[in-house]
């Protein structure tokens, strides 16, 4: 079994701050360099104040220089969060992050350096569109033929207090798309052929507790609903374009043949039972395989009151181009603690991986506690983690 480090870059478990999605860059000189989210106010919800902070590792990942801002809120936004860092084909360093100027109205901006990190060009907005564009962490990917793309849900329709059933068939049943350039950033398109779910793609959840289940998850599974959230992009060897997409217990996947053209039927990968929760795909350097970070739930049924806990930190080895997988010991195995926004960094023969870790709240009894909603008490969002090793770790 491959050694694998692990280490609390930021330990937020009991002061209610939040740091993660986050994304990491190997440097010229052998350095890495890590941004990441960081709230530090009197709320950490998502659209508390929050900064974009930045360090360095000399080691590999083993230790990490003091935190400093990289990027600050705008006068007038609400925060900068979800940042994303791609080596460029030119040499250069990209990088996107979001505005959040408010509830319904969240911007992807873009930034270049060409000091290794230094310093940043002025970030400009990817589109003028007023909208609410969510664009996750450590999504940035350059196509063989120099495209950058980046993947978004576009959260379009009604206001967050809307009743249950509105608000999940509407504002979060996203538009899954794509942004790209191919002059480096300077111009930004948006094709229209984004999709979002579609009752003909519906899946039965895997396993069921009908018993346990909430109204709005029995709602959904007898009216045949579900939600697209938080997309990414690989490019296969062929040339096509996989985008995958989280739902509320399925990873939905879908093939493009190119930018613009239209996508496939989406369709839910069998055998894999995940909580609503995102996941991230990058080719493996050393075997050429996909690798997928994802939270697998096991025999936990959809509709009990612990199915939606994301934990834990699995693995699974994609050979044949993602249309099968097979799963590995997971990265981290322990289900007292949720693992999420996962950003995953491949440098000579090394990863690293970082994530979000937090710990379940337990009654004197030791049994979990559940709010009156019936969620565990858990902080999905609290501490800044990272572990690194060999890419022999995703050998199937």
């Amino acid at each position: 079994m491959t050694e694998v480090f692990y280490h609390l870059i930021e330990d937020h478990r009991e002061d209610h701050h939040r740091s993660g999605e986050g994304a990491a860059v190997a440097l010229i000189d052998g350095r890495l360099l890590l941004m990441y989210t960081a709230f530090r106010g009197e709320s950490s919800a998502d659209h508390a104040s929050a900064e974009i902070f930045s360090r360095t590792s000399s080691d590999e990942g083993v230790t990490w220089s003091e935190a400093t801002t990289a990027f600050r809120c705008p006068p007038g936004a609400l925060n900068v969060m979800s940042v994303s860092l791609l080596r460029l084909a030119c040499g250069r360093l990209g990088c996107s992050f979001s505005v959040k100027w408010a509830e319904t109205h969240c911007t992807p901006q873009w930034t270049t350096s060409s000091d290794e990190g230094v310093t940043w060009s002025p970030p400009v907005p990817i589109t003028s569109a007023v909208e609410y564009f969510t664009v996750n962490n450590d999504r940035l990917v350059q196509l063989r033929d120099g495209t950058i793309v980046l993947p978004y849900a576009l959260l379009r329709g009604i206001g967050r207090n809307a009743n249950d059933k509105e608000l999940l068939k509407e504002w979060l049943n996203g538009w899954c798309g794509i942004f790209y350039s191919r002059d480096g950033g300077v111009t930004w398109h948006m094709p229209d052929n984004a999709r979002r779910f579609q009752k003909d793609w519906f899946a039965i959840p895997e396993t069921l507790d009908l018993d346990s289940m909430a109204a709005i998850e029995l709602q959904a599974l007898r009216e045949k609903y579900d939600v697209f959230q938080e997309p990414g992009l690989v490019e296969l060897h062929d040339g096509r374009l996989l985008m995958w997409v989280r739902s509320l217990c399925h990873i939905f996947v879908a093939i493009t043949d190119r930018v613009e053209s239209p996508w496939s039927a989406y369709r839910a990968i069998p055998g894999f039972n995940v909580s609503c929760s995102p996941q991230t795909i990058k080719r493996v350097p050393r075997t050429g395989d996909l690798v997928m970070l994802y939270n697998d739930r096991g025999s936990v049924a959809f509709g009990t009151p612990t199915f939606q806990l994301r934990t834990p930190l699995s693995l699974a080895i994609s050979k044949d181009e993602g249309q099968s997988w097979q799963k590995l010991p997971p990265l981290e195995g322990d289900q007292e603690r949720s693992y999420c926004y996962f950003s995953l960094l491949f440098f000579g023969t090394k990863f690293l991986a970082t994530y979000y870790e937090s710990t379940v709240a337990r009654a004197e009894d030791s049994s979990i506690r559940v709010s009156p909603g019936r969620t565990p008490v858990r902080r999905n969002l609290a501490s800044l983690k990272m572990c690194c090793g060999d890419q022999q770790m995703f050998d199937a």
